[in-house]
């Protein structure tokens, strides 16, 4: 059986703008990326792809014209899940009674050589 990560990461955030009295308001925003499984047979982990990610998450809360600017980010979480790679099937057996399902497990791992 072969090795993945799950990968994934969280960040908060606090946004700032002057309001039109000189006044400062800040806004506190959390973003998180999907998660995304990483055999661990030779693939890499895109960290390019994850920032990008966050990047078009940070330009979508902001595309109304808000002018909000990040102020600080303050908390970056990295979460990093060492599990096996499985995946759930639905096999449709026939009985006396007639169909009905049955989960099986298989692997995706690539084979062995």
């Amino acid at each position: 059986m072969c090795r993945s990560i799950l990968v994934q990461a969280r960040t908060d955030a606090s946004f700032v703008r002057e309001t039109g009295d000189g006044r400062l308001m800040r806004v506190p925003a959390y973003f998180a990326t999907p998660p995304v499984v990483v055999i661990k047979d030779g693939q890499g982990y895109d960290i390019d792809a994850l920032q990008a990610n966050l990047d078009h998450k940070v330009e979508q809360w902001n595309k109304r014209g808000s002018n909000f600017n990040i102020e600080r980010v303050s908390r970056f979480v990295l979460s990093i899940l060492d599990t096996p790679v499985w995946t759930t099937a639905r096999l449709h057996v026939r009985s006396h009674a007639g169909l009905f399902g049955e989960e099986i497990m298989f692997s995706q791992c690539p084979k062995q050589r």
